[in-house]
């Protein structure tokens, strides 16, 4: 192999390793701003899509309620801090949960371009199977999908809750790329005005 390719390759390796990738691949100073700004925006909007799936998860915690709609951060909480009491446990879950889900928002942004609300609904059962495949089976010890025992009712709970928090998302992203008029360049970057 020549040594003026492998030099080249070297350095395309060693380009994409630096911090300051963003910048080294064309990107302005203002477009790195922007996409920061984008996903700030997208943070506070994901904690409002989990908001929204929270409301509607607490209407599992009513009297009489089915076992099966128990709140699924809840269980995750009490199996990796099972000493802790209900008024802490509520306080890290709620915390946990709205951070997952202003970090999962942050991916979004950088996922969907632009953001729509049937992108955020495809994105929102991305992560109920991501939850459903590892999340599941590791605190309810079997593989759920409604058929580990052969009750539904918990899969299709988290379902909605999962595409109530998409709808959310796609659609406070999608009306925020409306108001701040953004687009995209050939290289999804965002596009500075």
């Amino acid at each position: 192999m020549d040594e003026r390719l492998i030099e080249e390759q070297a350095k395309v390796l060693d380009k994409a390793m630096t911090s300051d990738r963003l910048i080294d691949e064309g990107m302005s100073g203002p477009q790195v701003h922007d996409e920061r700004f984008r996903e700030a925006r997208a943070a506070v909007y994901g904690l409002v899509a989990t908001a929204t799936m929270t409301l509607l998860m607490a209407l599992s915690l009513l009297p009489h309620a089915p076992a099966a709609f128990r709140p699924f951060p809840v269980v995750i909480t009490s199996a990796v801090f099972p000493h802790l009491n209900p008024f802490p446990l509520a306080i890290v879950t709620t915390l946990a949960h709205f951070a997952y889900g202003a970090l999962a928002a942050m991916a979004f942004s950088y996922l969907a371009r632009p953001m729509s609300v049937g992108r955020g609904l495809a994105y929102a059962l991305g992560l109920w199977i991501v939850m459903q495949v590892m999340f599941v089976p590791a605190f309810y010890h079997h593989l759920e999908f409604g058929l580990g025992r052969g009750e539904p009712w918990t899969a299709l709970y988290t379902l909605v809750l999962h595409a109530v928090y998409g709808v959310t998302l796609g659609w406070l992203g999608a009306r925020d790329e409306q108001a701040h008029h953004v687009a995209f360049d050939a290289l999804d970057r965002v596009r500075v005005a």
